[in-house]
């Protein structure tokens, strides 16, 4: 059986959010060419999203593979979307430095049928330069995986894992900067792995739960290697919603407030189960 570490200490202040969902598009994924997420002709119209530009990866009729394996020219690009219907599916895999979404209102929308990998060599950074509370989120049953990579949440951004939608971490690191005003992740109806490598939040913290008032669900964190920090104050479970921490491996250091069943509005119930 694997050893795990917990610091802790309690009490946790809660603030309600809005997710906005609308995004423009100004260059759509075809694929027509191969997988290369830089080959210009596999966008329509043609030409790599460049800087402020939103990436549209929400296909349909046919699974599609985007590889991400050498930088992008440009500085950045805007939103970034990556879906499928029903019977297909959509990976992004990024392996190269330097992806990044960085805009007004920044986002990362991953969709019922859709996955993005941050496998080896690669580093993915998403970020809100401007709209303070404005959210950077996985949507229903899309997967984000850290396999190798790096992933950092800028300021002013928050990763929303709700109904259906895993993120995991099985090596590399996953960092977020986001200040006391937001919480860096909330677990809304989601579930977050943590195999192995490094995940180090800022001051908002983990919220595992999410009130019904917004379309929250029950939030669940396993823990079964690397490490996770802490350094803004947590929930598990929050309001009328359940959150459960399962450890059985890794370490967890908390360097602010850790509440276990936040219960502003009834029936929230924190769970921790260590081994």
């Amino acid at each position: 059986m694997n050893s795990s570490t917990l610091h802790l200490c309690c009490i946790l202040t809660a603030t309600a959010f809005t997710i906005n969902t609308q995004i423009a598009h100004a260059a759509t994924w075809t694929g027509n060419v191969n997988t290369d997420w830089n080959t210009a002709d596999n966008w329509n119209p043609s030409g790599v999203p460049g800087v402020g530009e939103d990436a549209d990866c929400q296909m349909t009729g046919n699974n599609y593979t985007i590889n991400y394996d050498s930088p992008m020219s440009a500085a950045s690009v805007g939103h970034v979307l990556v879906d499928n219907d029903e019977e297909h599916t959509t990976t992004l895999n990024i392996n190269a430095d330097s992806f990044k979404s960085r805009a007004p209102g920044s986002r990362l929308i991953v969709g019922p049928n859709g996955s993005v990998v941050v496998g080896a060599g690669g580093n993915a950074r998403f970020e809100n330069y401007w709209e303070s509370g404005s959210w950077l989120y996985l949507r229903t049953d899309g997967d984000f995986t850290v396999d190798g990579g790096d992933a950092e949440f800028g300021m002013h951004t928050a990763l929303v894992i709700q109904s259906g939608s895993t993120v995991s971490v099985k090596n590399g690191s996953l960092t977020t900067e986001t200040d006391k005003n937001i919480e860096n992740i909330r677990v809304s109806g989601g579930i977050m792995n943590i195999e192995g490598g490094t995940v180090i939040l800022g001051d908002g913290g983990i919220r595992l739960g999410e009130y019904s008032g917004v379309g929250g669900g029950a939030g669940v964190l396993n823990i079964t290697g690397g490490s996770l920090t802490l350094n803004g104050a947590s929930s598990i479970g929050f309001n009328d919603r359940s959150g459960t921490l399962t450890m059985s491996g890794g370490t967890v250091t908390n360097n602010s407030e850790l509440y276990i069943g936040n219960d502003n509005w009834g029936g929230a119930h924190g769970v921790m189960n260590l081994s």
